[in-house]
């Protein structure tokens, strides 16, 4: 139905007279049905763009008020700052329509709670938008915290202009106020730091693989890439110079390492760091690089989807089947995943004897014990095939599938013997077990800005302070310990059971308890659902990835 159409029917007609109440009723119900349209116009990826130009006009419109005209819109689509996707938008939506009131209306739902905000002149406040990753890239390092990109994604600037604060921003020593303006020493430039939600329920938490590699160190979930195709022949020339994996491990780093430094010593210094890299790496971790190795051979895509996609064979080469022997003889062979998965359940036991119930391991009624035999059938297919020959994506992927649940398992032996560890130096043992969960939390919110943060949530979600990431982060940690203690709840679930897709490997899932939400007029707790999941990509590594919270204990958990 069209807005003209829906219009039309808000109209007076003659009817029999009808209580006022239920008058304002209906026009209200579809008014907001009408609004709802405008919001559900708004198609993919655009959608993040779109709203937070609204914003944008709310921000600009002079006063309290909230509701733009479509005066307020045009003079906002002028500024150098506002952004060319939402700009767009407007102007396609305005053709389509007669009427505008329904988009004006939109606009103040979304664009509205940036008012919120205390102490700013609206009207006469300049906006940073459309700069924004200038902004980013201008600010000095020793502001900065975190692996995540800032998601702050507007500035207001309460006193300068935008081509002041981002010639000043660099080099710059910058104070803030209790209430979250930041100025810049020796000028006269303030500005906030404003980071846009569409609404509660809506907002992203985001990617977490980058936070958890720089907390704990790079993990083998994501071992690190080697870039360009010399330093891809360098780690090639060097496994055929040694004949075959198994040779380059049997010599040792020092002795490796040295080697490398005097074949090399022409080379640039580039290369020859890439080399001592792989050679520590192959070294340090063998399965894990052989992994690696044997991605890059096939350039594999790993997805969840991968069985499913229709792609064609890769040729067989000698590295690519030199790896494949490594990964049979090491994980398959000597059931390193199974192993690992025994070790984090040694390390929750040894935590929860500390503090009984923090964490909890669940498996859904699933045995989560990988049976070997699945995987060395797939690699055996792989290996009897010779140098030249083709296999299909579906033979390799088991492979990997095995790799992937073993490098999670890694993963979680080092987040739990650090938290461990920080137990006897800790005196209050629950802080050691939060620690994580605040820093998630904070990494989410922030991302690597160290300066105050505003978050507004449009739909009447309001403004809200989070102070600085160290702020928030201390505050965090604190309220999750009384929280876990009061209410009696684990501050960690593991979930480690079979893919519903293929019961022959894990599906893995972290919960952190990260606060407490009221339903019903009863305080739950709140958890962020982290997923530990195959990365799309022509790399063997998966993502951490944390993009909802779970409202309660869900019931599959009890």
């Amino acid at each position: 139905m069209s807005l003209k159409r829906s219009i039309e029917q808000l109209r007076p007609v003659r009817k029999p007279k009808q209580n006022l109440v239920e008058k304002v009723q209906v026009i209200r119900e579809a008014s907001d049905k009408d609004v709802d349209f405008v919001m559900k116009s708004i198609s993919g990826n655009i959608a993040e763009a779109v709203y937070e130009a609204w914003a944008y006009i709310v921000a600009k419109k002079s006063g309290a008020k909230t509701l733009p005209t479509i005066k307020d819109v045009q003079s906002s689509m002028s500024d150098s700052e506002f952004d060319s996707i939402g700009k767009k938008w407007i102007e396609n939506f305005l053709k389509k329509t007669e009427d505008n009131t329904y988009l004006l209306k939109a606009i103040e739902l979304v664009g509205g709670d940036i008012k919120k905000i205390p102490n700013v002149k609206w009207g006469k406040v300049v906006v940073l938008h459309k700069s924004i990753n200038e902004y980013y890239k201008n600010i000095p390092e020793m502001y900065k915290s975190g692996a995540k990109l800032n998601t702050a994604d507007m500035i207001l600037i309460t006193k300068g202009t935008v081509s002041s604060l981002l010639k000043a921003l660099p080099n710059s020593t910058m104070r803030w106020t209790e209430d979250g303006r930041i100025s810049i020493e020796g000028t006269n430039i303030e500005f906030i730091q404003v980071s846009l939600k569409k609404g509660q329920d809506t907002a992203r938490i985001g990617k977490l693989s980058s936070l958890i590699n720089k907390v704990y160190g790079q993990q083998a979930m994501r071992p690190q890439q080697l870039v360009g195709e010399d330093i891809q022949q360098l780690e090639e020339g060097l496994r055929d110079i040694f004949g075959k994996v198994v040779g380059l491990i049997k010599l040792g780093a020092s002795k490796l390492i040295s080697f490398a430094k005097n074949v090399l010593s022409k080379i640039k210094n580039s290369l020859l760091k890439a080399a001592i890299r792989i050679t520590k790496t192959i070294t340090k971790d063998k399965a894990h690089t052989s992994a690696k190795n044997l991605s890059e051979k096939l350039g594999v895509q790993l997805s969840e989807s991968l069985m499913e996609k229709v792609l064609p064979p890769v040729k067989i080469n000698a590295p690519m089947l030199t790896e494949m022997k490594v990964l049979k003889n090491e994980i398959i062979k000597k059931d390193l995943a199974n192993k690992e998965y025994d070790m984090m359940l040694k390390n929750v036991a040894l935590i929860n004897k500390k503090k009984s119930g923090s964490i909890k391991v669940i498996n859904k009624g699933t045995d989560p014990k990988l049976e070997m035999k699945n995987f060395k059938r797939a690699a055996n297919q792989v290996l009897s095939k010779g140098i030249g020959k083709t296999i299909s994506r579906e033979e390799i992927n088991p492979a990997f599938k095995l790799v992937v649940n073993y490098a999670s398992y890694r993963t979680f032996n080092t987040i739990l013997m650090d938290m461990y560890k920080k137990m006897d130096s800790i005196e209050k043992v629950s802080e050691a077990l939060v620690g994580l969960n605040a820093k998630l939390r904070a990494e989410a919110i922030f991302g690597d800005t160290a300066l105050p943060l505003w978050i507004v949530y449009g739909g009447g979600g309001g403004a809200h302070y989070k102070h600085t990431k160290d702020e928030f982060e201390s505050k965090t940690k604190e309220d999750i310990v009384q929280l876990g203690d009061s209410m009696n709840v684990p501050y960690m679930y593991i979930s480690i059971a079979k893919s519903a897709k293929n019961p022959n490997y894990n599906a893995i899932y972290m919960y952190v308890l990260i606060g407490s939400i009221e339903s019903d007029n009863k305080l739950e707790p709140e958890y962020m659902m982290i997923q530990f999941i195959n990365r799309s990509g022509s790399d063997w590594s998966y993502k951490i990835d944390a993009s909802n919270t779970i409202k309660g204990i869900p019931e599959w958990i009890l």
